[in-house]
Order: C-alpha cells, then sequence, then structure tokens
C-alpha cells in the first residue's frame, strides 16, 4: 500500500461523526409544508391517522409552556399540524412522521412533549430506524394515561443497533374506544448522526481520552440535553455515572 493510501486512511479513521441537527428555531412560525428541511434533514409522511391523507407540520413558539425543561431549545418546536400566534403550545395529534439525512446513520435522538391523559393510555410510542420498510432498531414507551404531570418529556434514542437509512416516529394501538394509533405531541432536538457515532467521544476527536471527560463535564456544567446521559430528563450524579460506563465501554 503507497504512503499516500495510508494517509487517507489514516484520515478516515480519526474523522469525527458528521451530526445533522433541527431544531426549528430558524423558522418564523407557522406551516412549513408537508415536507421540509431543516439542519440537513429532511421531514415527510405526516399522517395523523394511518392511512390519512398527508398533513403540514409546523413551527411554533414553546417558551410559554416548555422554558422550565433543560433539554428545551428556545424559542420553536415542531409540530404535525397546527401552530400559535402566541408562547403557550397547543399539541397536535401525531400518528407518524418520518426524517432522513439521505445518508445511512447509527445514531437518532428525538425530544417529545406530551400530555398525559387516560384516553391515550396504552397507546405504543415508537423511535424505529428503518432500511427500507424493515425496523432494524427501535425505542419506545407506553404511554401510561392519567399520570401526576399534566406533561411529561422522553428522549427516544437509537444508538448502538445496525445502520439504517430513516427514522419515524409512529404510535400504534391504544384501549377500544380510545384515541388509537396517536398522541398528542410536539418535537424538538431531532440528531441524526452517521460515520461512527459513539456517545463517549464528546469531543468528536474519533478516540477517548481525558478531554471527553472535560467535555462531559462542561457540558453538565452549561445544561446542555447531550449531558442527560441516562435519558431521566435532568442532571444530576446518575449522568456522570452514566458517562463513566460509556467510557468504558469504548467506540465501535
Amino acid at each position: 500500500m503507497t504512503r499516500t493510501a495510508l494517509l487517507v486512511l489514516a484520515a478516515l479513521a480519526a474523522a469525527p461523526a458528521v451530526a445533522e441537527e433541527a431544531n426549528f428555531d430558524s423558522f418564523a412560525p407557522g406551516f412549513l409544508g408537508r415536507s421540509f428541511e431543516d439542519g440537513g434533514i429532511t421531514f415527510s409522511e405526516n399522517l395523523w391517522f394511518p392511512g390519512s391523507a398527508l398533513v403540514q407540520f409546523g413551527a411554533t413558539n414553546g417558551t410559554g409552556s416548555l422554558s422550565g425543561y433543560p433539554e428545551f431549545t428556545a424559542p420553536n418546536v415542531m409540530t404535525t399540524g397546527s401552530w400559535s400566534t402566541g408562547t403557550a403550545l397547543g399539541y397536535t395529534r401525531t400518528h407518524q412522521w418520518i426524517a432522513t439525512t439521505g445518508q445511512m446513520a447509527n445514531f437518532a435522538r428525538v425530544d417529545v412533549w406530551w400530555p398525559t391523559g387516560s384516553n391515550w393510555e396504552g397507546v405504543e410510542v415508537s423511535l424505529e430506524g428503518l432500511v427500507g420498510s424493515d425496523v432494524v432498531v427501535s425505542d419506545s414507551f407506553i404511554h401510561p394515561g392519567a399520570v401526576g404531570a399534566p406533561v411529561e418529556h422522553t428522549r427516544m434514542v437509537l444508538d448502538g443497533g445496525p445502520e439504517f437509512e430513516r427514522i419515524r416516529f409512529i404510535c400504534r394501538g391504544g384501549p377500544p374506544g380510545g384515541d388509537q394509533d396517536g398522541i398528542l405531541a410536539v418535537f424538538d432536538n431531532v440528531v441524526i448522526e452517521s460515520d461512527g457515532g459513539c456517545y463517549a467521544d464528546c469531543d468528536g476527536s474519533g478516540g477517548l481520552d481525558i478531554f471527553d471527560f472535560l467535555c462531559f463535564q462542561n457540558a453538565f456544567a452549561a445544561g446542555e440535553p447531550y449531558a442527560d446521559c441516562d435519558g431521566s430528563g435532568g442532571l444530576d450524579i446518575f449522568d456522570f455515572l452514566c458517562y463513566q460506563d460509556e467510557f468504558a465501554a469504548g467506540c465501535p
């Protein structure tokens, strides 16, 4: 192998992951169309009900409702069919939407806020990584119905599985007589990452060292969503323990 080829391979091995992120803050509140692009990610196939006609996405100001959540990136969130001229959210029914960067990916993350309520109890809410029509990796939860807080936050993550072409947010099932196959929700911080994504590589250097610990410490001190390693919705000592475990596990 030539010296030039060796240098090229070394550069590829050291290349950090390519991450695209959509936080919807560059838009004025309003409808975004049945398909739109933000942060290198294209969103499409927005359905309120299984088999229904496509509906428009929207961007709306969430500062009046979500400013107390550290995961919220002000001012906007994405909705799936409505928007408001004010800062208080109106949650919109969601059955499905799809997003892609146009490249294979191995990591994805979506922040979801969803009102509680018994009429949604039992609905399975999933984030799926797709290759063609096949689901190759997924993260999901079951809507619990009425709980203590009127609004809940869930960070959905695809990591550690096969590569996928696109992500799909989708809801399935529910009790007879309820609003099946959907929930009320809004979305923020949609991330799709490709080519060597590794959570522990905080500084994106392509390797793990003391600077990744310092990077994580800085992210924690700044209250960045990345530092919520255990996905609890808050930052505490357990996130440091979680990051320590991720670092010890290494990168592929």
